[in-house]
């Protein structure tokens, strides 16, 4: 979470190498989702004139979209069938700025 002013957190997504994995926690083999090349976009949302890095599309012969959720401590995964809820964003897609890395 990035704070943006008093009682108002954005989410954001950091990445780092785990070793293993929570019970709640699962393991998506992405192998022959997207061919030979990914491209990679970050997600910015601007709240309160803040803006923050908070997600990432994947873009290949699929495209997967991965954002905060709704719900603390969860993510909104859209683009490859994962074994979870429906698509329920932090922010309105609508929202979200699109950046090449």
């Amino acid at each position: 979470m990035y704070d943006v002013e008093i009682k108002l957190e954005v989410g954001v997504l950091n990445f780092e190498p785990a070793s293993s994995l929570n019970p709640d926690e699962q393991i998506v083999d992405l192998k022959g989702r997207f061919e030979d090349e990914i491209d990679a976009s970050k997600l910015i949302i601007t709240e309160s004139g803040v803006s923050v890095e908070s997600g990432l599309v994947l873009t290949g012969k699929n495209e997967i979209e991965i954002v905060p959720g709704g719900f603390p401590l969860t993510l909104a995964l859209r683009g490859i069938e994962f074994h979870s809820p429906a698509f329920e964003p932090e922010y309105p897609w609508e929202r979200y700025q699109r950046l090449a890395f």
